[in-house]
């Protein structure tokens, strides 16, 4: 047996180390084209993880993905109706139970949605795990069934007057290139979509009322409501700003552009619209700003006036009102510019704001601002920290940087104010959801029952006990199950793990070329640490 096992503990090293070095020469590849001369980027490491994602799904072709992804659904359901009627299948059915983790880790939440009439319910989309809802104000939360093939939510909507109505667009997708076909299924951990949907009986089902087939990856990056007529809904997505004005039934294209983030309305003139273009080396970027918006096609001009020429990540928009317009611009660590610009005049000209930078090395990925509906010169920004920021001035660049919830997991991807009561703030980062009834000064965890978290494989059972599980978090470090609780094992981008057959040495890894070993089991503490599979320290 210690030979066999030798063998195995040879072989998880060979392969991981061939895997690592395939994965970082491709990637290395792909990263030239994007490396700004003179510069060194801080990368996270999870695209060596999810190229063998991207590698497994589309091979040979990894064109129309969205559709393939839906017809294969759709496949499934026709074998499950043919199967019912012919009968069940003469086997016992599988008893399956949720053990989390859904405490105190969350998973990536990439947005928030808040019942304008009724703050304890709330509605939280995820990276890959579907639509959650709480009743109770986050205290507590429960995945919302939609009976279509859902995983990434990046926009949620709630109907002002009637919560009943409520959209949903689909997909987390980052970068949209026709020169690399593909490529922003890896490298930006992009989960397939499938349009729009739309539920009318408060969540209980849905229906898709957008569907579209790109051979890109096709996403919706956010969705508004006309603020005066909430029948006419926007939506942003990967190509283009999309209209409709008939409560979803049908869908126009108004903006032909890559990658559209965000809309802001005037909510007292709505032919006033602005948007984000762009992300990553996407060649259009910017602010684009239409004063004819409720037009069939509307004339759309770049906004240049107090904006940066250029700049590498995507644009964040909030506004209250029709005089207080801000934008967050993600940019790197390397640069100087300024990440935060305030609008007076909804979009003509802007301001930058100074001290205002807070994406650092997630510029491409997470970040986010909202005002507060209470205090117009109070922003909260973040991206991979979490700031309150101060600025009394509409005409000068002041402003006050303040940091503000160090307990918030990094890469926050929403924040949301209660329109309620501005003292309660949301954050969905990627590590859940957090929230504030302070107006920041403190958040707390709001993650119980929010099982969302993003394990890559490959995942571990112990081999003779099958209460004992290990395995690797997106972001969210090496987690352990001791039959009735988690804990995590040690933090960063958890990766693979392997148990050896007499359950005593575990291997689990980082994203960054990093192997931890333990000989005490699971539950034991880490004695060695393993760079590559060749050194140990």
């Amino acid at each position: 047996m210690k030979k066999h096992f030798r063998w195995l503990t040879a072989a998880f090293a060979v392969t991981l180390t061939a895997f690592l070095i395939f994965s970082d020469k491709f990637s290395n590849k792909i990263e030239s084209e994007n490396e700004v001369p003179g510069t060194e980027e801080k990368e996270s490491g999870a695209d060596r993880q999810l190229s063998m994602w991207f590698q497994s799904r589309a091979y040979p072709d990894p064109e129309n993905l969205d559709s393939k992804y839906q017809k294969a659904w759709e496949q499934f359901q026709s074998f499950r109706s043919n199967r019912a009627v012919a009968g069940p299948l003469p086997v016992a059915t599988a008893n399956w139970t949720g053990i989390g983790p859904d405490v105190s880790i969350g998973g990536r939440i990439l947005c928030i949605a808040i019942d304008p009439s009724n703050s304890s319910n709330l509605w939280a989309g995820s990276a890959s795990g579907g639509i959650w809802k709480s009743t109770n104000a986050g205290s507590s939360w429960r995945p919302v069934v939609t009976n279509l093939p859902l995983l990434g939510v990046s926009s949620i909507l709630v109907h002002p007057t009637n919560p009943q109505v409520l959209y949903a667009g689909t997909g987390e997708v980052y970068r949209v290139d026709t020169s690399n076909v593909g490529f922003n299924v890896w490298k930006t951990r992009g989960t397939y979509g499938i349009g729009i949907i739309k539920s009318t009986d408060g969540g209980i089902t849905w229906s898709q009322v957008l569907t579209k087939n790109s051979s890109d990856m096709f996403a919706i990056q956010m969705l508004e409501f006309d603020p005066v007529n909430p029948n006419t809904v926007y939506a942003c997505a990967t190509d283009g700003l999309y209209r409709s004005a008939d409560q979803g039934l049908t869908w126009s294209k108004i903006l032909n552009k890559k990658y559209v983030t965000d809309v802001a309305i005037n909510p007292t003139n709505t032919s006033q619209m602005v948007v984000g273009v762009g992300n990553m080396i996407n060649s259009d970027k910017g602010i684009y700003r239409t004063i004819n918006g409720s037009a069939a096609a509307p004339t759309w001009t770049k906004i240049t006036s107090g904006l940066p020429a250029s700049f590498r990540g995507f644009i964040r928009l909030d506004n209250v009102g029709s005089t207080r317009l801000v934008a967050s611009i993600g940019r790197d660590d390397v640069s100087s510019q300024q990440e935060i610009y305030m609008s007076t005049n909804f979009g003509t000209s802007w301001i930058a704001k100074t001290n205002s930078h807070h994406c650092q090395y997630q510029y491409w990925f997470a970040h986010d601002v909202a005002i507060n509906p209470s205090n117009l010169n109070q922003f909260v920004m973040g991206g991979v920290p979490l700031y309150r920021y101060t600025s009394s001035s509409t005409t000068a660049a002041s402003g006050t940087r303040t940091s503000i919830g160090t307990n918030v997991h990094s890469d926050i991807h929403d924040v949301e104010f209660d329109p309620r009561n501005s003292s309660i703030i949301y954050v969905a980062s990627d590590g859940g959801i957090y929230k504030s009834i302070n107006g920041g000064s403190s958040f707390a965890s709001a993650n119980t029952g929010l099982a969302a978290t993003q394990f890559y494989a490959s995942f571990s059972t112990h081999p003779t006990n099958p209460n004992l599980y290990i395995g690797g978090l997106q972001d969210n470090g090496v987690v352990r199950y001791n039959g009735t609780s988690w804990s995590t094992a040690f933090g960063g981008d958890g990766g693979p793990t392997a148990i050896s057959p007499n359950g005593n040495t575990v291997f689990a890894s980082n994203d960054a070329r990093k192997v931890n070993r333990s000989t005490t089991g699971i539950t034991g503490g880490c004695c060695c640490i393993i760079i590559m599979g060749l050194q140990c320290r």
